[in-house]
């Protein structure tokens, strides 16, 4: 844990660590956490993606855009039961970097393929930070090319929507663009429009 200036908060104590479950990308474990004087949780839940690049990012999410427009990818997340609107994002694999990752999950989501030189990064966010342990690197496509598709081994894939900017903001007003990923890369793209 670290106080306001990102240093370890003092007194905090990690009693132990029990791994309750794993599958192929994610350890699940269960800390034992203690802050004096009386604060402890004996069960305190982190998830903990398997592959960790050196720069500590797990994952990527991708902004593509394609004519003037944005590609979302429309998808099926079973933990909230709804359909939601979504930048296409997927793991970093072992030996890919980030931009790599980007340009492949970019392909592997929409069809879509954008030159390396038209990939720019807008840093990076930790999604869930009281959860998850991992990093996701974000990126801008521009002048993506190529026939737009989904992925049929995805789980949930629905279809990939073009928006025009005007389209997006009603589907952000309508409250039909939930995820906080998606709508931090918006806002990183908006506040850096010349990148």
């Amino acid at each position: 844990m670290t106080d306001e200036n990102n240093k370890p908060a003092r007194g905090f104590v990690v009693k132990g660590r029990r791994q309750v479950a794993a599958n192929s990308v994610f350890d699940i474990f269960f800390d034992h956490l203690a802050e004096p004087p009386d604060r402890e949780v004996a069960d305190f839940l982190v998830v903990q993606p398997k592959h960790v690049g050196s720069d500590g990012v797990t994952g990527i999410c991708v902004l593509p855009i394609v004519a003037g427009r944005f590609a979302l990818v429309n998808c099926y997340r079973h933990p909230v039961g709804q359909m939601s609107l979504e930048a296409p994002k997927g793991f970093v694999e072992s030996g890919e970097s980030s931009p790599q990752a980007a340009l492949r999950e970019l392909h592997e989501e929409t069809g879509l393929s954008c030159a390396a030189a038209n990939l720019i990064s807008l840093g990076t966010v930790i999604p869930e930070p009281g959860i998850i342990n991992g990093r996701l690197a974000l990126f801008l496509a521009r002048d993506c090319t190529g026939t737009i598709r989904i992925d049929a081994r995805e789980l949930g894939m629905s279809s990939v929507r073009l928006f025009t900017p005007a389209e997006l903001d009603a589907e952000i007003a309508a409250r039909r663009v939930e995820d906080a990923v998606t709508l931090l890369l918006l806002c990183r793209h908006r506040a850096f429009p010349a990148t």
